[in-house]
């Protein structure tokens, strides 16, 4: 029995069609798979972004509140600042306390359990190069939802000239219930509004407010981010 050449020929040109259409179609499948995760991954990044940019300015904002509070009321009372005094961030802590509901930040617009937290520490700023006098640190550090929140670093117990707040340490892994818009929270570095306390008209720092002054004008000497 002899088979037809032209049959055989047919069927080599189904065969290669089918295997040429299997290939794209996996060569498609592969390059879908890389749009969609390139996708999913600069969405990350961008949702990233959107929580790390909303966490800086809500430490912004705190320590706007705390120079405002300054400005209006002053850090010494009525009577005026004592003449020997150098540390005046208890009271500076008392303003930050003052808007403690604000340290938990909601937003229901994207969704019912986004939501990111901060906590702050106001110190006697002793890494000075003009001395710790009048000298003050507010040190915003952040956290995720659900998350631990992490200890308030610890002020000095006295001025020390080139003392530092602890930096920032990343921990080992986000916590499992960190949604995972804000996973990079757990890893942020800090916000360090650095002030001054001056007399009025006073434009540099190093002495504080003038004796029997309430004590309400200030220089912001920096504001920056940790390396972690």
């Amino acid at each position: 029995m002899s088979l037809d050449p032209v049959s055989l020929d047919r069927d080599s040109e189904q065969g290669g069609v089918l295997i040429g259409m299997m290939m794209f179609g996996v060569l498609a499948a592969f390059v879908v798979l890389a749009l969609c995760g390139r996708v999913v991954g600069e969405y990350r990044a961008v949702e990233d972004s959107l929580a790390a940019t909303r966490a800086y300015w809500a430490a912004v904002g705190l320590g706007n509140y705390v120079l405002s509070r300054t400005k209006i009321a002053g850090v010494c009372g009525p009577k005026g600042c004592p003449a020997l005094q150098t540390d005046y961030s208890p009271p500076e802590n008392t303003f930050a306390g003052e808007i403690n509901d604000m340290q938990h930040w909601y937003y229901m617009d994207i969704g019912v359990n986004y939501m990111m937290q901060l906590t702050y520490s106001v110190c006697q700023d002793n890494a000075t190069p003009v001395g710790a006098v009048g000298e003050v640190v507010v040190r915003t550090t952040f956290y995720g939802n659900g998350g631990v929140p992490p200890a308030a670093p610890p002020c000095p117990a006295a001025p020390v000239a080139g003392t530092l707040l602890p930096p920032c340490a990343k921990p080992a892994s986000p916590d499992p219930k960190t949604i995972e818009a804000l996973r990079s929270l757990t890893a942020m570095r800090p916000v360090e509004l650095r002030f001054c306390l001056v007399a009025d008209g006073v434009a540099t720092c190093g002495k504080g407010p003038a004796a029997g002054t309430p004590g309400g004008a200030q220089l912001i000497t920096s504001v920056h981010r940790p390396a972690c």
